[in-house]
Order: structure tokens, then sequence, then C-alpha cells
């Protein structure tokens, strides 16, 4: 824990991690002890079992959402059931927070509703899902006589180029990452600025592609930048809070604790060929039973030990230094606007523009009006969580289903040219 400890390092425009918050948190209780408050103690030792609580959350559901959606048919019914009863509590908790500001850990941080209050995530994504629920479209059912037409469209489609797709693809898997249940609180840097700028121009290019038209169509309020209101983001909130501590830590650490050990360690899934757990999920419940039994408690696990998310992106690593290296958010954001300097922006096909074909050297992509348009508003979604300064609270489990959409539903509508 580092609540109890005094703070080692400020958190500034270079970004901060959960180990700042609690540290800060835990000064600026002490700062109210030396002005006079006299229950600061009883108040760091809540700090601690709120912290407690919150990284045993993160790991577990860390370990939850690393095995996939849900339990698998070939799995003994004990550990199922385990796992639902994990599922379970990890969604309890309260989040019925009075206010207009979002809590970026369960709800958009890009915009506000008709009413101008909140959207949770997995409102949002059932928004998502109902405009893409639409039958796929292949190149054949497109008609180059009315690609531009514009009243359908579930037909109708805007050209990318292929390496323009491909750098949307990486940035919504960056999205992805950083809205996973259990990621720990935390506050981007100064590189979050310019990545956030790269993710809104190309939401911005792929709005102008489509044209007022199609973005007069049904959507979230505020899909036009500047026609919604923008939400003022809440700092972390306790996942603890309306539980009573420390029953509550104990009973997470129990029901995770069944959980993590009906898996098969990975010593073990290696030496019995096991394919019915994913390796990187028995790596997670390691690391949970381990932590359970530190005083410092389980620990989330970054995809390469290196990677700070306050400064670089959790999705990629470079191998062009001896041990590997994280890519920096600046250094990625620079890379990405020198190849979109080189590209045709996103256009919208017609009789006197067809879409081109992919040739060896240039692939191009055609995007039905519905999937350019959640694109875009998933890409201001990451613009709004890569502003550098503000605090992310823990990501609640209910978030989920975010990685779904993204990694299946919205793949599979782009139409490769």
């Amino acid at each position: 824990m580092t609540a109890g400890t005094d703070s080692g390092r400020r958190a500034d425009v270079a970004g901060a991690d959960a180990d700042d918050f609690w540290r800060n948190s835990a000064a600026a209780l002490r700062a109210r002890g030396r002005a006079g408050d006299s229950d600061v103690e009883g108040q760091l030792r809540r700090l601690v079992e709120i912290e407690q609580y919150e990284r045993l959350y993160s790991v577990a559901a860390q370990m939850l959402t690393t095995e996939g959606w849900s339990p698998t048919d070939d799995w003994p019914p004990e550990r199922r059931q385990y796992w639902r009863d994990l599922e379970n509590l990890l969604a309890t908790g309260r989040s019925d927070q009075p206010g207009t500001a979002s809590d970026p850990a369960w709800q958009l941080a890009s915009r506000l509703d008709p009413t101008g209050r909140p959207i949770a995530i997995a409102d949002a994504v059932r928004d998502w899902m109902d405009r893409l629920a639409s039958r796929p479209l292949n190149l054949s059912d497109l008609d180059e006589s009315d690609l531009d037409a514009g009243d359908d469209p579930d037909r109708t489609v805007i050209a990318v180029p292929g390496l323009t797709h491909l750098l949307i693809t990486e940035l919504l898997n960056e999205l992805v990452a950083r809205v996973s249940p259990g990621r720990p609180i935390g506050m981007v840097g100064d590189g979050g600025a310019d990545l956030a700028a790269v993710a809104q121009g190309l939401a911005d290019q792929l709005r102008s592609a489509l044209g007022a038209a199609a973005l007069a169509g049904p959507g979230l309020p505020g899909s036009v930048p500047g026609a919604g209101p923008r939400p003022t983001l809440r700092p972390p909130q306790p996942l603890a809070a309306g539980l009573v501590l420390p029953a509550a830590v104990r009973d997470l650490a129990d029901v995770a604790h069944r959980a993590a050990a009906s898996l098969p360690t990975p010593e073990q899934l290696v030496a019995a060929g096991d394919y019915s757990v994913r390796h990187a999920t028995a790596v997670v419940a390691a690391d949970l039973r381990n932590g359970l039994r530190t005083p410092a408690g389980p620990q989330w696990r970054e995809r390469r030990e290196s990677i700070r998310p306050q400064l670089h992106l959790v999705t990629g690593f470079r191998f062009d230094a001896p041990a590997g290296r994280p890519v920096s958010l600046a250094e990625a954001a620079a890379e990405m606007k020198r190849e979109l300097g080189r590209l045709t922006p996103p256009w919208r096909p017609g009789p006197g523009r067809p879409l081109p074909e992919s040739t060896p050297k240039a692939g191009w992509m055609a995007l039905p009006d519905a999937v350019a348009l959640v694109t875009a508003e998933l890409l201001d979604e990451l613009a709004a969580r890569l502003r550098p300064g503000q605090w992310i609270g823990t990501i609640r489990i209910s978030a989920w289903p975010l990685a779904q959409l993204v990694q299946s539903r919205l793949r599979l509508r782009a139409i490769a040219v």
C-alpha cells in the first residue's frame, strides 16, 4: 500500500500513476491534520482500506476480462460458478452519482446526453451496436451509381486509405486498452495532447468526408464538434463507496482467490497442453494469488513491465533496443502525423470519382456511413481521455462491452477494396 507512506513524487504535467494518487491523497489528509482536523488517523486508515479494495478490484477485473466474455462450457462447473460469482461481485457498487460531471471510470469523457447528463459507457455501446446492426456489406453490394446518393446510410460509404485505416485501428486498440476494466487510476502527461490531436483530427476528417446529410442522422448528441456540451470530468471516485470496509476487502479477496485458484498455473497449462484457459489469464491469476500473500497486495500487469501509461502507449512496444522499449505518446503522435501528411484524406466516392482499386503498394478501405460516424465518435472518446492533467479513476467492469464493439462488430463492418 502507498496511502500510508510519504509522497516521493509530485503529480504534474509529466503524468502520474496510482501510486502518486494514493500518496497525494494521504499527503492532503496529513495537511488537514496539521491544520487542525482531529480525525486524520481514522481517515488515513480508511484511505488504506479504499486503496486495498481498488488494487484488488483492478487485478480481479483484469483476470476476468483477459479470459473473455464468459466461462467456456468445457470448464468444470465449479470453476464456472466461481467466475460468475466474481463477475457479479465486481458489478456491484454505487454508480448513481448526482450532477452533470462525468466519471470516466464508467461514463463517456467526450459528450453528454441531450439533457446535459453523463452517458454510461455501457449505454453508449448499446447505441453504437444498434447503429451497426445492419447486415455487413460486401464490395459487390455497392453500386457505383449511388455511392454518393446519401439517402441510404447502410449502402453509402467513404473511401479511406488502407494505412489511414490501420492507424485508426491502432488508436481504437489504445482506447480499448485504456478503458479495460480494472485499469488503475492514472493521469496522462503532456504527450497525451499530441496523440489526442491526432485522434481528433482523424475524427474530423471522417465527418468531413461524410458530409452534413450523414451527420444529421441518428447518433449520440455531440457527434459534431461543438454541437453538444462536453462534460466536466469527475476526479476518481472510490469503488468502495457505499460498501462496509474492511469487510468488503475480505469478501472480494475470498471470491477472487477462489476464481484464481480454480485455474491451472501457467506452468501446468504448458505442461498439459491445456488450451481451455488463456495463458495470459493464468499469469494474471498467479499474480492475484501471490499478491494476496504480500502486504502490497496484487498489482495490475501492463503488457510490458517498462510501460508507463501516463507516458507511453499501453498497446505499443518496439524492439529496436536490446531489451525493447515502450513507445511514448509524443513519439507515436509524431509518427502518425508524418504518415497522415502523405495520405489522401477520407472522401466520398461517386460516379465522378469511383472507389479506387487496391494495389500491392496502396490499399483502400470502404467504410459504410454508420461505421465511419461511430469510428469518429470513438476517436473523440480517446482524444478526451488523453487530455493531460486529468485523473481518471479505476475503470469499472461495466465498461467491458466497449472491447467487444471495437474488436468485433466495428471491425467486421469495414470493407477491403
